[in-house]
């Protein structure tokens, strides 16, 4: 089948590469939860302040700054697995193994006797899981043809939302009929099949280079050309500010959540259902929303509504703290953050697209896309502490309040103008 030639249902269905796709997909999406949302609910079981859980945010900060690595893991040959899988292959058969490992590791740990063995081990399963995310990336864009790179991202997205359901819900549910011990022993088994993924799939065409080579030419052709044709712009400095600042009161938010509904008394399973389960067409929902409130009102004003429903649906949360315990609260609650914040996104992510340059556009938004993670990442980690020393009702207005600077920073961006 030629490159340019457009694929017919039967191709795409029978196409093993696009199956592959899928699976790693679920491979990339797997280890996420398990060093996020999830762990935080496990040391959130045990008596541990919430000014810890917050800060385990940072554990996150490898998939801001993989690109920083990712030329030693194009350059460089491992001994022994390249002869046997290839440069793509031997890579992933190592980070996966090791990862497996470092999870079996994090089932053994205590959180509430060893917080600081829990940390670093969990900090190395997400720095493995981002050098994956590496890997697939290139493995994607080197095997698939480009009439097939479209449906391959696709396959690639709905195997990374398996995979973060299976960590994020699953292992809940399995935790709270058994233990959060047992839950990750499983985790691990779950992410050793991936070997069985990267064994039995075929090695794409890779361009050996130089590691040395490799890494300044990365340097300047995928950071710092782009990024200096982005500071070309008149208020790039503004433009940079807002993407950092627009999620903020979302990720603020939402670095605590299934900790706050654990200290309310939800249960495992219930927060599975309710938040994971539920919460799911929710985001779609909003998601597709999103779209449309783009497609009919433009980027600006869609910044503006998304920027103030994302604000207001945290309020839920305060109103969720003074009911307590009420699962049909917790179903309206969790619809309404879910569809504002799926609106969010998709405006976001418009935004974003539309400040690159056609001639950068890939690198330049992987370089944005890492500055709106520094919310996520960096600053949503430090806040912890308002919860033991306030309360959760003051957590959220915080949250809130963190909202409002990505909202004004609007009034400052709505004039400024990319080339394309």
């Amino acid at each position: 089948m030629k490159n340019n030639v457009k694929p017919s249902f039967r191709d795409l269905i029978s196409n093993p590469s696009l199956l592959v796709m899928l699976f790693m997909g679920i491979a990339c999406g797997f280890p996420l939860a398990l060093t996020a949302s999830t762990l935080k609910t496990w040391i959130a079981t045990h008596g541990i302040s919430m000014k810890e859980v917050g800060a385990f945010a940072f554990i996150s900060i490898p998939y801001s700054i993989k690109f920083l690595w990712s030329p030693f893991i194009d350059g460089i040959r491992l001994p022994i697995l390249y002869k046997k899988l290839g440069q793509r292959r031997s890579w992933l058969f190592l980070i996966q193994s090791l990862m497996v490992i470092a999870i079996f590791l994090l089932a053994q740990s205590e959180p509430d006797s060893s917080l600081l063995y829990c940390a670093v081990i969990a900090t190395i399963v997400a720095f493995l899981s981002a050098s994956q995310d590496i890997v697939v990336d290139a493995y994607r864009i080197e095997k698939l043809p480009v009439n097939l790179q479209s449906m391959g991202v696709t396959m690639y997205i709905y195997g990374y939302r398996i995979g973060l359901y299976i960590s994020g819900a699953a292992l809940l549910i399995i935790a709270g009929y058994s233990n959060w011990h047992y839950a990750y022993y499983v985790g691990g088994i779950i992410m050793a099949l991936a070997l069985l993924v990267t064994i039995f799939s075929s090695e794409p065409t890779h361009k050996d280079q130089k590691a040395l080579k490799g890494y300044h030419e990365h340097l300047t052709k995928m950071i710092i050309e782009p990024f200096k044709n982005f500071t070309q712009t008149s208020g790039w400095l503004y433009l940079l500010l807002f993407i950092v600042l627009f999620k903020l009161g979302d990720a603020v938010a939402g670095n605590l959540t299934q900790p706050f509904l654990i200290k309310t008394g939800f249960s495992l399973p219930e927060i599975a259902l309710i938040v994971k389960t539920y919460g799911l067409p929710s985001t779609l929902l909003g998601t597709f929303m999103g779209g449309v409130v783009v497609h009919r009102y433009g980027l600006i004003h869609s910044l503006i509504f998304a920027a103030i429903i994302q604000m207001l649906s945290n309020g839920m949360f305060i109103l969720q703290d003074y009911i307590g315990h009420n699962n049909l609260m917790l179903i309206t609650t969790i619809t309404i953050e879910n569809v504002c914040s799926g609106i969010g996104d998709v405006v976001f992510v418009g935004y974003i697209s539309s400040l690159c340059n056609l001639n950068f556009a890939a690198t330049q938004y992987a370089l944005l896309s890492s500055f709106a993670t520094i919310g996520r990442n960096f600053i949503s980690g430090t806040l912890g502490f308002v919860v033991d020393d306030y309360g959760w009702t003051m957590f959220f207005i915080v949250s809130m309040i963190a909202a409002l600077p990505g909202l004004l920073m609007i009034l400052k961006i709505r004039n400024i103008k990319r080339t394309q």
